[in-house]
C-alpha cells in the first residue's frame, strides 16, 4: 500500500430482500468524504465490465473491475460499495476478501459466521493518490474450507452482486512545456 494510504469500511448487513433495492446504480450530488467541489462520476458493476455479478470461488478467487479516469482530470476522493454474498461453509477464521487498487491492496474485509449466506454490504474510502488514468480494482476472495478432505467443497464461494465506485475529480493542472534546446 502507498504510504499513508488506507480504506475506511463502512459495515452494513441486509437482509435476502434488500439485495436487489440495493443493486441499484448509486448516484450522489454530495462528494465523497475528504473531497474538493469538482466533478462527481459514479459507476456500476456492469460499467466497470462485469455483465452480471461476479463469483469468487476455490478455482477462481478473483474478480476485476476497469475504471477510467479522464486524463485531463486528478481525483480527489474516492469510494467504493460492494455488495455480496458468501457461503456459511467457510472456515470464518480462514476467511476473507482482499480489495486492491491498481494492485496495491486498500482493505481485507472479514468473512464472519454471523452474516453468512446475507446480503453484506461494505463502503471503502480509497485513497485518491493511488487513481490512474485506467484502473483496475481488484477483489480476492481467501477462503478456508474443509476441500482438503472433501473437494468439492472448493465450490464455496463467495459472490460480488453489486458494486460502485464514485469519485470527484479537478481538472488536472497543466505544466508549462519547456523550451527544447
Amino acid at each position: 500500500m502507498a504510504h499513508g494510504a488506507s480504506a475506511r469500511p463502512v459495515d452494513t448487513v441486509a437482509g435476502p430482500a434488500a439485495a436487489s433495492s440495493v443493486a441499484a446504480p448509486q448516484t450522489t450530488d454530495a462528494p465523497p468524504p475528504g473531497a474538493s467541489a469538482g466533478v462527481a462520476r459514479d459507476l456500476t458493476l456492469k460499467q466497470m465490465g462485469a455483465n452480471g455479478a461476479i463469483k469468487l470461488h476455490g478455482q477462481d478467487p478473483n474478480g476485476i473491475l476497469n475504471v477510467a479516469v479522464r486524463n485531463d482530470e486528478v481525483v480527489t476522493g474516492a469510494r467504493l460499495r460492494l455488495v455480496y454474498t458468501y457461503s456459511p461453509s467457510l472456515i470464518y477464521s480462514l476467511s476473507h476478501l482482499k480489495v486492491f487498487l491498481n494492485g496495491e491492496v486498500v482493505a481485507t474485509l472479514p468473512m464472519d459466521k454471523e452474516q453468512a449466506g446475507q446480503t453484506v454490504t461494505k463502503e471503502l474510502v480509497l485513497d485518491p493518490r493511488l487513481f490512474t488514468d485506467f484502473n483496475r480494482i481488484g477483489v480476492q476472495m481467501i477462503s478456508g474450507s474443509a476441500s482438503a478432505k472433501w473437494p468439492w467443497l472448493m465450490r464455496i464461494s463467495a459472490m460480488l452482486t453489486a458494486a460502485t465506485v464514485a469519485w470527484t475529480s479537478l481538472p488536472a493542472r497543466r505544466q508549462a512545456a519547456r523550451p527544447r534546446s
